[in-house]
């Protein structure tokens, strides 16, 4: 099955879930591309350098490899062999500074008058990043085809109906990924179709968000919360996408009408990261 098959199915199942489609793609890619870099996608030179560049993985990506380690194996191996290595250089980094500088000018780092230490302006320089996390550079390649993909999906003359269908009772696309996706419209069908399919979107949240807030006016607070009572949840998630413990350990997941009650997708479990498409395969860990 090729890549693009497999995205245009993983975009049907996200559409059962509270969130942005291509965010759940994203997470879901996101796991099981930190789920191949802890068993072998560090083994490449260039990754390895790149590695060093960058100081290894920005932040979040760096959490989304603890749990995906953690999961995988129970343990920290693979982690703690990359940061071995990048601590050892880290700390080559650190002692190459020139001690002649003088004690007495380390000594005084924190004063505030005068111009900045020469020799700290160096360390820090030397310690800054120079190129981009790796898992970054892997998945925003992945997200910019997404977005191309899901255009396409929708495309009244080149998508399918049983896709829009499915997209008409999704979530809103959060405003990154509605940007990313309008950036790669083809044709004026394509953009009129995802301008009216999200302002009817926003438009509906819109009046679940005010009648959430209507029923916290005391006049009206005995009256139970319906699907209303996520939504600020889901405005602030339609502007920024993904939460953090969203993108980090694939929770908040529930599916469209039954909002709040914790529910996983249909059938359960993470969202599907094996086969053939995005990323290498996986193998055991040897």
């Amino acid at each position: 099955m090729t890549t693009m098959a497999l995205l245009y199915l993983d975009l049907k199942d996200a559409f059962q879930t509270e969130w942005c489609c291509l965010c759940y793609e994203m997470a879901r890619a996101t796991l099981k591309y930190m789920r191949y870099f802890v068993r072998e996608g560090k083994a490449d030179g260039q990754v390895w350098a790149g590695l060093l560049r960058s100081r290894g993985l920005c932040h979040r990506h760096a959490l989304v490899m603890l749990r995906a380690e953690v999961s995988e194996y129970g343990d920290g191996l693979s982690t703690g062999t990359l940061y071995d290595w990048l601590l050892d250089d880290l700390l080559r980094t650190i002692q190459k500074e020139d001690p002649g500088a003088g004690q007495a000018a380390w000594r005084n780092i924190f004063r505030r008058d005068g111009e900045p230490i020469p020799a700290a302006q160096r360390l820090a320089e030397r310690l800054t990043p120079s190129g981009p996390c790796q898992a970054c550079v892997h998945l925003d390649e992945y997200e910019a085809s997404a977005a191309w993909g899901f255009q396409r999906f929708v495309s009244p003359s080149r998508g399918e109906a049983e896709f829009r269908d499915g997209f008409e009772a999704a979530a809103p696309l959060c405003l990154p990924h509605f940007r990313a996706v309008l950036r790669e419209a083809e044709d004026g069908g394509t953009l009129d179709y995802l301008v009216q399919a999200q302002a009817r979107k926003l438009h509906d949240l819109s009046r679940e968000l005010k009648e959430y807030l209507r029923k916290h006016n005391y006049q009206y607070s005995h009256e139970p919360m319906g699907r209303e009572k996520d939504s600020w949840r889901r405005t602030l998630r339609a502007f920024v996408g993904q939460m953090p413990d969203e993108a980090t350990g694939l929770r908040g997941r529930v599916v469209r009408g039954r909002a709040g009650d914790g529910a996983s997708p249909a059938g359960g479990g993470p969202p599907r990261d094996g086969g053939e498409g995005h990323g290498p395969a996986e193998r055991e860990r040897p």
